[in-house]
């Protein structure tokens, strides 16, 4: 089996000002998601991650939950560190092979997403079945 690792490098020309923060980056792979049911208000959740400091998890939802509409996949980002929800800017992405954006979220502060993406452009995006956002 190849398994083919990509990873961020970050590099600073000059010193950064006092302040700066960095963003990370997190990548979640849905291995599978091809075969995955369509069926509504079923998820699947990624194994918990660390990232910025606490354990997150991703809720995956490829028929949408009970609030998305028809055809939509439904993306839930889950601070499992603590009951409370931090607000945190953060996006989810999908790019197809060629690297093209296809589907993308940007945060209000609530970390839910009802209508994702369609899910006829996820399958079109998906890598040898893979979803990657």
């Amino acid at each position: 089996m190849n398994n083919q690792t990509s990873c961020v490098t970050n590099v600073d020309i000059g010193t950064p000002p006092s302040g700066f923060q960095r963003r990370e980056l997190a990548q979640v792979y849905c291995h599978g998601f091809a075969d995955l049911p369509s069926t509504r208000d079923e998820k699947i959740d990624s194994p918990e991650f660390t990232f910025l400091g606490n354990q997150w998890c991703l809720w995956v939802y490829p028929g949408g939950d009970e609030d998305s509409d028809d055809g939509m996949v439904a993306v839930y980002l889950c601070n499992m560190s603590t009951d409370e929800h931090p607000v945190i800017d953060y996006f989810f992405t999908v790019r197809d092979l060629a690297g093209k954006e296809v589907a993308h979220f940007a945060s209000k502060g609530d970390g839910s997403n009802s209508n994702f993406a369609k899910r006829s452009t996820i399958m079109a995006a998906l890598v040898k079945g893979t979803l990657t956002i």
